[in-house]
Formats: C-alpha cells, structure tokens, sequence
C-alpha cells in the first residue's frame, strides 16, 4: 500500500487529480483499509504512517491517530546514536535504514510544516546514523551481506536516496551520491535479471 500512497501523494497531478471522483472514493476507501487492520509491531508500522500521511497530504479523510500509534511503536524502538531496532527485540540489520529511517525521512519531508519538531528529530538521528552505516558498504559499493533483507539486494543502500529526498545532508552530497551509485553499480554488474529480464530470486 505505501508505494501506491506515495505516488498519489508525490505526484498528485499525476496519478490523483484525473481522478474521477467515484475513483478518488475508491482509492481513499482501498488505502484506508490499512487502518482496519491488527499490525506487527515492528517495521511494518511504516506502512500505517505512510499510507495516513500520504492521505493527510492529500487532502482526504485519513486517522490521525495511527500516525500517532505508529510514531510511538516506532519512536519505542528507538536505541540511540541513530539506531532503532525492528520491534522490541534484537533485531538490527537493514530494516534499520531501508524502512524505519527511509519511512521517517519521508514522513519529515511531506509533515514538516504539521510537526517541524519530529520531523527535526528524524532529520538528526539519520546523520547520526549514516555516520555508522557508511562502513556498511566497501569502496565498490558491495553491502555487508547480513541480516534478513539480502533478496531486497539494493533496497539496502535506499538510505542515501532518503537521506536525498529529505535533504539531509548527513555526509557531504558527493560523498552520499558516490555510495549510492557505487551500490548500485556494483548490483548491476552481477547477474541478477532472468532472461526475459526480471529479478531473479536469490542474492547476487
């Protein structure tokens, strides 16, 4: 649900306003079913946040409590000097930075001017954070293999591109774009398509 939300909410011009207004209906009716539904506590919070702040961005009816729910479930993962954990356990690997930093970049971008505080917040903790996870990639872009997130392949450096999309410059730009490019270089250099050119399961 969140890609969907997103492009409505980042490109409304685009993909909301031709709308038709039974299709608006539909779509805000489809989106908020996420609300109606018991969650994991865990990275999956993200999606409730997102989907409600892309509706909120939008204009339409969205709940204002489960972004309030989710921010806290997330904000009680919490850990410090940038890290979060996924959910009230042991889990750190790349959800860390591909969904709950890449979630709240987001969300500090589209909510600064509902909740300038938070969204400073979110702002610091991601330069904290990239000041770690930069020594998660090697100088030809290749990640660290670890954690339950290797078939997302280059979702794993999507943090740079965040950090981008927030403007956030938590390293110097050039050094943020060489990651990111490097990574993702270093993805198309390995034989991750099948041969009618989808991704193929798998790593590399």
């Amino acid at each position: 649900m969140p890609p969907h939300a997103l492009s409505l909410a980042l490109a409304p011009r685009i993909f909301w306003e031709p709308l038709a207004p039974i299709s608006k209906t539909s779509t805000v009716s489809w989106l908020s079913q996420i609300n109606q539904h018991k969650i994991p506590v865990s990275n999956w919070q993200t999606f409730r946040l997102l989907v409600n702040t892309a509706l909120k961005r939008l204009g339409v009816s969205y709940d204002p409590s489960a972004i309030e729910k989710a921010l806290t479930h997330l904000e009680s993962f919490y850990l410090g000097d940038g890290w979060y954990s996924d959910g009230l356990t042991q889990r750190r690997d790349y959800y860390v930075s591909l969904a709950v930093h890449f979630a709240l970049l987001i969300y500090a971008r589209l909510m600064e001017p509902y909740d300038p505080l938070r969204a400073a917040t979110y702002r610091k903790r991601a330069v904290a954070f990239a000041q770690d996870f930069v020594y998660c990639f090697t100088a030809k872009g290749a990640p660290l293999p670890f954690g339950r997130c290797l078939t997302y392949r280059f979702a794993q450096g999507a943090f740079w591109g965040a950090l981008a999309f927030a403007d956030v410059e938590a390293l110097p730009w050039g050094v943020i774009k060489g990651l990111y490019l490097r990574h993702l270089r270093h993805w198309f250099r390995l034989p991750i398509f099948t041969s009618d050119g989808l991704l193929s399961l798998g790593y590399a």
